[in-house]
């Protein structure tokens, strides 16, 4: 065994990060950083690293009551153990607390088909109008509290949960969710304004659900998210196997 070796442990994936390695990295991505800048100071912290003096073209660090030299290339290098903070999650992550308050499951299972709703209406008028006053409301909505007051950081936490969530949804129901990328993308050009496109969207889906029949709307809305996504994803499958086999 080598005395001198040096053993730094750092996460490997967005799904192992604590609540405040969590809130660490949107602190940093709210600041605008770079992804080299990011992953090197997450690199530092959570390696519990720390620079001592510049030594030659390196430094002198230190880690625990250790000290060693390590070149600008060394560290450059192992940073890219963090290059997974450069991408989104591929499962939803979030903090799970915010000023006290706790967060809705990550995956919205048990959640209200109605509250995904709203927040999805939020999200696509955040992405249209970059409103933060719009990841304001869906914190609200998220975390369970009005008026729930949050920082920037926390700002970045309610995008990137919901982003994930989405890109979580349209692996699990590509069905339905191929076709709606596709319309959100409409959603940006010049004609309707986009607060009536959402209404529209919200209310096909729900048409589509209770059959036309408003008795069946209240159950609907009240339906658990996940359940209510498989039955839009069915719905979709079967008017493209009907499309391909008859035509529009």
């Amino acid at each position: 065994m080598d005395n001198n070796a040096i053993n730094i442990y750092l996460p490997t994936s967005w799904k192992e990060l604590s609540n405040a390695q969590l809130y660490y990295v949107f602190s940093l991505l709210s600041d605008c950083m770079s992804l080299e800048q990011l992953k090197t100071y997450c690199f530092f912290r959570w390696g519990e690293v720390a620079v001592v003096c510049r030594y030659g073209d390196g430094y002198v660090l230190r880690h625990g009551k250790k000290e060693f030299q390590a070149s600008a290339q060394l560290v450059a290098n192992a940073i890219h153990a963090l290059d997974f903070l450069g991408t989104m999650p591929d499962y939803p992550v979030r903090i799970s607390r915010v000023k006290g308050c706790r967060a809705l499951p990550a995956d919205f299972q048990e959640v209200e088909f109605q509250r995904y709703l709203y927040l999805e209406n939020l999200y696509q008028g955040y992405l249209a109008k970059h409103d933060q006053n719009l990841l304001q409301q869906m914190a609200d909505l998220m975390y369970n509290k009005d008026n729930l007051k949050i920082n920037r950081a926390e700002k970045m936490n309610v995008f990137y949960w919901f982003t994930s969530l989405k890109l979580l949804f349209a692996r699990r129901w590509p069905n339905f969710f191929q076709p709606a990328a596709n319309q959100n993308s409409n959603m940006m050009e010049h004609g309707k304004p986009i607060e009536l496109q959402l209404q529209e969207a919200t209310n096909a889906q729900i048409r589509a659900l209770t059959g036309g029949d408003i008795t069946k709307e209240k159950t609907i809305l009240e339906m658990d998210t996940w359940r209510a996504l498989t039955e839009l994803d069915a719905k979709a499958r079967e008017a493209a196997q009907m499309e391909a086999k008859y035509g529009k």
